[in-house]
């Protein structure tokens, strides 16, 4: 009876053991995850912070308007947002509101142009 016992102690300290090691594991992973998430959600905001300063930048004075490339006539990009002065003079482009280094709208679409959807 006490063999029996022992045994049956021996068990429930093996399974609290393995219990305590399987929560552990999973806490760890919860916390590397979350680590993760707000690493992200901090790029994020520095990539919003960083396009607002350019569209501040780019299109604050009153004296300039927004349109898509479609309104100039090229094909490459037809989406791309520019910005123009709008003087007496004539309409000058003052850049286009796009990620990369001088970034030219009438060069041909480069990389993979396939649409992902941000809302499901």
């Amino acid at each position: 009876m006490a063999l029996l016992l022992v045994v049956s102690l021996l068990a429930l300290v093996t399974l609290l053991v393995m219990s305590l090691a399987v929560l552990t594991r999973v806490e760890t992973q919860i916390s590397f995850t979350e680590t993760v998430q707000a690493q992200a959600r901090q790029n994020a905001l520095l990539a919003l912070d960083m396009a607002v300063g350019r569209l501040q930048t780019l299109a604050g004075p009153d004296q300039r308007v927004t349109a898509t490339e479609q309104l100039v006539g090229a094909s490459g990009n037809p989406h791309w947002t520019g910005v123009w002065e709008t003087d007496v003079t004539g309409s000058v482009s003052e850049g286009w509101l796009v990620s990369g280094v001088n970034p030219n709208p009438f060069a041909p679409p480069t990389g993979d142009r396939s649409e992902v959807s941000l809302l499901g």
